[in-house]
This record gives structure tokens, sequence and C-alpha cells, in this order.
């Protein structure tokens, strides 16, 4: 896998050489400016377990206020 860091050393190698790999030099740096950073997947899944209890603690929320009227509501 090419690292943000490859990518700057190619940008950095092509910025020396002539107007269009110079305009590659900086399509790559523009590329890696939008790249979303590298996670791990133990990063992605603790991320998807944090999700999935958020998702279970909404639904229990929902389940236990379901049929109990909203006190702003007049009936």
């Amino acid at each position: 896998m090419i690292s943000g860091k490859h990518y700057g050393e190619i940008a950095k190698e092509l910025s020396s050489g002539d107007k269009e790999d110079k305009k590659l030099a900086l399509d790559i740096t523009r590329f890696v400016q939008n790249m979303p950073p590298l996670t791990t997947k133990h990063q992605d899944l603790v991320k998807s377990i944090k999700g999935n209890a958020r998702d279970a603690d909404n639904k229990k929320t929902k389940t236990q206020t379901k049929g109990i009227p909203n006190k702003d509501i007049e009936c």
C-alpha cells in the first residue's frame, strides 16, 4: 500500500520535472490532502462496536418511551 509519505516523495520528484510533471505533482498533492485518514482494523472494529452499542441504546430508549404521551402536547 502506498502511504501519504510515499505520494509526497513521488510528488517531490515530479516537481523538479517539466510542466506536465509539475502538474502531476500538484494533482498528487491535492489527492493526498483529500484522502481520509488511515485507520487500522482495530480502530474500525472499535468504531463499529461503539456504533452498534449506541444504536442498541437508542432502540432501547425508543421502546421504553413508546406509548408515553409527550408532556408538551395537550390531549
